[in-house]
């Protein structure tokens, strides 16, 4: 009886275990971001020293890339994001009117989409990350929902 009951509490423990912050309710109000030309401006944030979270979903029936277009190149090297129809991106921003832009990569071609018709994007409530982690970057990347969920809560980000 003994033996039965630990292997239940074993069982029941690694069912739970890594899915307790994927199993509570995550609202993400739909943002309407500004646009300029095919990009979308993501109103990141107002006060220095803070971040933003915001969820991207592929809404396209294509594979998309995802980038941060700057004035110079050499500056966005390692930005650019691939995400499947269907799945979705965390993105972290620590700074004001940061763009996206979408793409679809074909062989020898490279089509810039309108992004507000290829992605939905909306802002997690009560959602904060590890204060030490500061700037702009992916949080995680091309991800069902259950799963962005679970890399987002090994990468240190909490319920507030």
């Amino acid at each position: 009886m003994r033996r039965q009951t630990t292997k239940f509490l074993l069982i029941l423990l690694l069912s739970f275990s890594g899915i307790a912050f994927a199993d509570l309710k995550v609202i993400c109000k739909p943002l309407k971001a500004k646009e300029h030309e095919k990009n979308i401006i993501l109103p990141g944030v107002d006060q220095p020293r803070t971040t933003v979270i915001y969820f991207i979903q592929n809404i396209a029936k294509q594979s998309l890339w995802l980038d941060h277009p700057v004035q110079r190149r050499s500056a966005s090297a390692g930005w650019s994001s691939y995400v499947q129809p269907g799945m979705w991106s965390a993105l972290l921003v620590n700074r004001k009117d940061f763009a996206i832009s979408c793409a679809e990569i074909q062989p020898g071609k490279v089509d810039y989409l309108h992004c507000e018709k290829v992605i939905s994007i909306c802002s997690p409530e009560k959602l904060a990350v590890d204060s030490k982690r500061k700037g702009s970057y992916w949080l995680t990347e091309n991800k069902s929902w259950d799963d962005l969920l679970k890399a987002l809560e090994k990468r240190g980000v909490k319920k507030t």
